[in-house]
Order: structure tokens, then sequence, then C-alpha cells
């Protein structure tokens, strides 16, 4: 399945798996990498509260 990439010349959005990607890029190429990983697959939101703890990450 080939997936849709945009790139308006200054940004440039590729979807896939980040691992595959990466790789395929030059050197000093990437500001950054945004990925959103599956968490909790397979997790049942309806038998556990879970409460933000307030932590965060930058």
């Amino acid at each position: 399945m080939s997936l849709m990439q945009w790139d308006d010349g200054r940004i440039r959005l590729m979807p896939g798996d980040c691992r595959d990607l990466i790789s395929s890029l030059p050197d000093a190429s990437v500001d950054a990498v945004v990925t959103d990983p599956p968490y909790e697959i397979g997790f049942s939101w309806r038998t556990r509260s879970v409460s933000w703890d307030g932590s965060a990450a930058a």
C-alpha cells in the first residue's frame, strides 16, 4: 500500500513506519521527526479509570 506524501517545498510529511523512513533520508536533512506510536494496543479502558499524573515531556 502506498501512502500519500505532502511537500510544500519547506515541509514534507511522510506517513509510514519511521524506522523504515528515517534510514532513507540524507544525513543532516531532518529538523524534526513526529511520531504517533500505537500505545496501549489491546488495553481495555472500560475496566480501569486512569487520570493524568501531571507529568509532561518536552
